[in-house]
């Protein structure tokens, strides 16, 4: 299977299992439920704006089909290696989703057996499937680059 439609799938399941997340809140606390989505948002654009924004390839040639055309709409970032600030605002961005909603996700019987295993999966095909083809040099994720045109630091 193409590396992109593994990064379109991975993507797929990780709002899916934001999704559960929010379904867990929203019986429990609506207000909390708003906060969740306001947080998955912040997130998001965190996560993209840490990686995706000095990525040498997000302008032309990015492998990735959702995350990419993001990554162009935000403020431009000078390309060059990441920081421990960019490493930050990737494990905020995927640690905050995971944690806040687990006070409500606890009070159901089969959300968590569903979202911390799709989560966990989610998390392990980026790093074998889709992380390995992508074409951002400058990734610590990215082990074999297959693009050195996007080589731009």
């Amino acid at each position: 299977m193409n590396y992109k439609a593994w990064g379109f799938i991975t993507i797929l399941m990780h709002f899916a299992g934001l999704a559960i997340g929010f379904a867990a809140i929203l019986p429990h606390s609506p207000a909390h439920a708003a906060i969740y989505l306001a947080l998955v948002v912040v997130t998001t654009l965190a996560l993209v704006y840490s990686f995706c924004s000095k990525c040498p390839c997000h302008e032309r040639q990015c492998s990735h089909v959702v995350l990419g055309p993001i990554a162009r709409i935000l403020p431009r970032r000078k390309i060059s290696k990441y920081t421990s600030a960019d490493y930050w605002g990737l494990g905020v961005s995927f640690f905050v989703p995971a944690v806040y909603q687990s006070r409500w996700l606890w009070k159901h019987d089969v959300l968590p057996l569903v979202f911390y295993p799709l989560f966990a999966a989610t998390i392990a095909l980026i790093l074998l499937k889709v992380c390995p083809e992508c074409k951002n040099v400058n990734c610590p994720f990215n082990r074999h680059p297959r693009n050195p045109k996007c080589r731009r630091t």
